[in-house]
């Protein structure tokens, strides 16, 4: 969910109420699914209302559905962009010698990655984790800082299969290009463009 500015609501007594206008970026059926991962996590003996009591809730929330985050969320939108780009970046590669297979299994790779990111991720991220992707402390504290830094009272000694799909598809689509058939300038112009929308994924 975003907020976005505020609106007012007026009562059936005739009170006008302030309340902030909120945007969801997933569809019903997302959130749902994330709602009843979130739960199994927490407890697995919780059991969750029927779908047809969390739709009926999502109906009368007041939120709207907004498909695209320009004006939204740059962030979000960058991440979003970069995936499209690398993904066009793929294809490109057919015709330097890279064979239909591979072409696939990093567009495999970076769709999953892009889906975990925007619906699964979320659910898994703490403020303690063993899980250095996952661990919030860890993860805005900065080491040059000591303002800002805070050490972890525990090690991030696990990984998650999510976050490794990401990044080994990344460093495997950056082989990939490192290795083809291409002169050295048009190489370089791929790697940078590879490089750029990398960055603004991770």
């Amino acid at each position: 969910l975003y907020v976005e500015k505020e609106k007012n609501i007026k009562l059936s007594s005739g009170d006008t109420i302030v309340v902030s206008n909120t945007i969801r970026n997933l569809l019903p059926t997302r959130i749902i699914q994330a709602y009843k991962e979130y739960c199994k996590e927490c407890d697995e003996e919780f059991k969750p209302l029927s779908d047809t009591c969390l739709f009926e809730i999502l109906h009368c929330c007041t939120a709207s559905n907004r498909k695209s985050l320009q004006g939204l969320d740059y962030f979000a939108c960058d991440g979003s962009n970069a995936f499209d780009m690398l993904t066009h970046l793929c294809d490109e590669l057919t015709t330097h010698d890279v064979t239909t297979s591979k072409i696939i299994e990093l567009k495999k790779g970076l769709h999953e990655s892009r889906n975990c990111l925007k619906n699964n991720y979320k659910l898994h991220v703490e403020f303690n984790s063993e899980v250095a992707d996952h661990c919030i402390k860890y993860g805005l504290s900065d080491p040059r800082d000591l303002f800002w830094k805070e050490d972890c009272n525990h090690s991030h000694s696990m990984e998650c299969d999510q976050c490794l799909l990401l990044k080994n598809t990344l460093i495997e689509l950056r082989a990939t290009i490192d290795s083809c058939s291409m002169t050295k300038e048009m190489k370089l112009r791929y790697l940078h463009r590879f490089d750029q929308n990398a960055q603004l994924i991770w």
